[in-house]
């Protein structure tokens, strides 16, 4: 189930108009991935979500904060994979 559910993840990314696109002040603005203090993790929501175990399911992670889903049922089907 999570092999098809990786392979719809891909359509979200290709589909720009499926997800909202944060820009950089925003993602700066919001720590979302680098504090305000110094420039690292610490602190910020990237950090406090990413408990991945490979760097392809971090990386994953990070596409998904970055740019979230807007549509509901394409929300409900990403929680429940």
């Amino acid at each position: 189930e999570q092999d098809s559910f990786v392979s719809q993840d891909t359509s979200f990314s290709q589909n720009p108009s499926s997800c909202l696109v944060l820009d950089g002040t925003t993602l700066d603005n919001l720590e979302v991935l680098t504090n305000s203090v110094d420039g690292s993790e610490l602190g910020t929501l990237i950090n406090y979500l990413d408990r991945c175990r490979s760097p392809m399911g971090r990386r994953l992670l990070r596409r998904w904060v970055c740019r979230p889903l807007f549509e509901a049922s394409a929300i409900e089907d990403r929680m429940d994979a």
